[in-house]
């Protein structure tokens, strides 16, 4: 079977897209609150009340161009974003927000982050971007005590 006319190109360049970003389906906003070790303070001195994870992935064009990457607004949900970039600071620092004020807790503290890109896998023409972002949540009812 021989393929013809002018929906070719497009059908294999769409096709090629999706082989070459096929591993995005895990690409999604992710928020993890876990419990303190026994004792666990923060770099102040004050009782943590739990630890936060967020992470939020995305695949971009050239690694300029955003193609997809994970709603920061409904992180562990698998919902994402199509040509539109959450992957800045401002949307870590809404998911450690949410996170803090699930956990029960006042604000966060000692928060490090990384972002990681890699775009070997594709010939240099997609890249995976990835960043995570960790902080402790402190007890609201120690900032009433300062």
């Amino acid at each position: 079977m021989r393929f013809e006319g002018r929906w070719c190109v497009p059908a294999v360049l769409g096709a090629l897209t999706m082989l070459l970003t096929g591993c995005i389906g895990g690409q999604t906003a992710v928020a993890r609150i876990t419990p303190p070790a026994e004792g666990q303070t923060a770099s102040d001195g004050s009782p943590v009340v739990a630890n936060l994870l967020v992470e939020n992935r995305g695949v971009y064009l050239f690694n300029w161009l955003p193609v997809w990457s994970g709603n920061p607004n409904r992180p562990n949900l698998g919902k994402y974003h199509l040509f539109r970039d959450s992957m800045r600071p401002v949307h870590i620092r809404f998911m450690l927000e949410t996170a803090t004020a699930k956990a029960g807790a006042g604000r966060y503290l000692d928060q490090q982050t990384a972002t990681e890109e890699t775009g070997a896998y594709s010939l240099w023409l997609f890249w995976n971007r990835t960043t995570r972002s960790t902080a402790v949540a402190v007890d609201p009812l120690n900032d009433r005590e300062k």
